[in-house]
């Protein structure tokens, strides 16, 4: 199935406990075989996990699918080249909200100092 296109999916459980299938109620014969393939499938999946109990669903960590995605798949320069482009607009958009943060910070100054010199006049005289 999948794992032919990046075999390290194989060290990940599959993240579907076997018993969810068990409620399935199915009519016709080819539906049950198809079942009874995934079944099999994910026996497999489970059999053949190699690392803990991740799964290729976890939160990017250290030996996540994620991570290992990233590094080994076989359009890997092209995702370092996107996270690269990525990073680079990134940087450019805080570097330009730093710059917008800094001016708008010496306009409140200015204002917060014009009012602190300013005389305050009563109406009631």
């Amino acid at each position: 199935m999948c794992d032919q296109n990046f075999p390290p999916v194989q060290d990940y459980d599959p993240g579907f406990p076997l018993e969810i299938l068990d409620t399935l109620q199915l009519s016709y014969l080819s539906n049950m075989k198809r079942l009874q393939t995934v079944r099999l499938y994910l026996r497999h999946r489970h059999a053949e996990s190699k690392s803990s109990r991740m799964t290729i669903f976890h939160e990017p960590s250290k030996g996540c699918f994620a991570e290992r995605y990233y590094d080994e798949s076989p359009n890997a320069s092209n995702l370092k080249e996107l996270h690269d482009r990525i990073e680079k607009v990134a940087q450019h958009k805080r570097e330009e909200k730093t710059k917008e943060w800094k001016e708008r910070t010496e306009e409140y100054n200015e204002r917060l100092k014009k009012f602190s010199e300013s005389k305050c006049v009563s109406l009631h005289g």
